[in-house]
């Protein structure tokens, strides 16, 4: 008499337990493919500044600088907010380019006062510039 035992090398798998690994993952592969889209940034254009051949110093410009310290200069001569307004409406704004040279440590509330004075005065070409100065 021969006995045909058959030993099973894994448990059976409760049908739960596989409609759920399934679903796990399923649910991966839609995180993964409906995500992906995320990891690529959405594009935009920023157009940075380019010093050209034909672009530099007008010929009638003024420069105004702002320091670390947050003091201000025109045409390096040191001169308080008030004396910048007195100066700054007597010129022609119109034809006058100014130059807001900027210190990286420099406060941005000043610049943004000194912008603001121009835009008030109708100065048309105001350009920030970065100094280059430690």
């Amino acid at each position: 008499m021969r006995i045909d035992h058959r030993m099973d090398l894994s448990p059976p798998l409760h049908p739960v337990l596989g409609v759920a690994f399934l679903n796990f993952i399923f649910v991966v592969i839609l995180l993964i493919v409906f995500f992906s889209f995320f990891a690529t940034p959405s594009g935009f254009m920023i157009r940075m500044p380019v010093f050209g051949i034909n672009e530099g110093f007008e010929e009638n410009h003024i420069t105004i600088r702002v320091t670390g310290e947050n003091v201000l200069y025109y045409n390096d001569k040191a001169v308080t907010m008030n004396d910048l307004k007195r100066t700054l409406v007597k010129i022609n704004g119109a034809n006058t380019g100014i130059y807001l040279r900027v210190d990286r440590r420099a406060s941005m509330g000043r610049v943004a006062d000194v912008w603001e004075l121009c835009k008030g005065l109708g100065i048309a070409r105001v350009k920030i510039v970065a100094s280059q100065e430690n």
